[in-house]
């Protein structure tokens, strides 16, 4: 593995990440999970990508939700290093099975949704993640139902991020941090307090 965030995990952690990442190689070679010019940095541009998120979620035991996990970035890879609540959801039937083979043959705790976000009911939601889902427009009207006054959101976002922002309030209120990503021309947004306007 790479310098970095990884340098601070155990060991055990470790050795569930290469698991994963072992997975997601051998998967890759016949289903579309990550882009394929990525491969070959999987731990710089995924892994590492995934694990900076991690100071944005100080509650371990809290529910956390990972919509359009894909192949499970972030959200499989904070429930690798004790993220005891994490819910990965993804539509693709493909990318499900990897998901569920990852985590069973990594020993990685976490609970996949093959539905729509849409059609996720869960209680008690303290956090909602999503990596190269949707604009944040989308991603508030489509997990409001899911969002009460204690759920902050955890989004990567990159270069368009201010035009997304501005396109949310259009329709939502909220109080919107913007932190710098280790990605260059990237943030982390952190959103809270999300209420729809009345029309």
């Amino acid at each position: 593995m790479t310098n970095g965030y990884l340098e601070t995990v155990s060991r055990e952690t470790r050795d569930r990440l290469e698991c994963y990442v072992a997975i997601l190689e051998r998967w890759n070679a016949k289903v579309n999970l990550i882009g394929r010019s990525t491969v070959a940095d999987i731990r710089d541009r995924h892994i590492e990508d995934s694990l900076q998120l991690m100071p944005y979620f100080p509650e371990k035991t809290a529910r956390l939700v990972d919509v359009g996990t894909g192949a499970g970035f972030p959200g499989l890879v904070l429930a690798a290093c004790g993220w005891t609540d994490c819910h990965l959801v993804e539509i693709d039937q493909k990318k499900v099975g990897f998901l569920r083979i990852a985590s069973g043959s990594c020993h990685i705790p976490a609970v996949v949704h093959d539905k729509r976000i849409q059609d996720v009911k869960l209680d008690n939601v303290r956090y909602i993640t999503a990596r190269a889902y949707a604009s944040l427009a989308d991603i508030l009207a489509t997990t409001a139902h899911l969002a009460g006054p204690q759920t902050t959101y955890v989004l990567p976002k990159g270069r368009g991020v201010d035009e997304e922002i501005a396109e949310a309030r259009r329709k939502w209120d909220f109080v919107c941090e913007k932190r710098p990503s280790r990605s260059p021309d990237s943030w982390v947004l952190l959103i809270s307090n999300v209420e729809e306007k009345k029309p």
